[in-house]
């Protein structure tokens, strides 16, 4: 499982779900800020466009055949 790097960042990101910054306001400024970036826990949460998403996944194709 050590070596499933697809697998760590999954199972890393929905341990992360649902844990917010108290703060609040200066998480959303921040994130208003950044580029908007893709992973697995925004295609679930917000459910991005077809595009986006197939982009997500074809990048993440790429890591794991580099990996290989």
């Amino acid at each position: 499982m050590s070596d499933n790097r697809f697998l760590m960042h999954f199972l890393e990101m929905r341990s992360k779900m649902g844990k917010e910054d108290v703060k609040g306001t200066k998480s959303s400024v921040s994130k208003m800020a950044e580029p908007e970036i893709i992973t697995m826990q925004t295609i679930i949460e917000e459910k991005p466009p077809k595009s986006k998403v197939l982009e997500y996944f074809k990048k993440r194709i790429e890591e794991m055949e580099e990996d290989s």
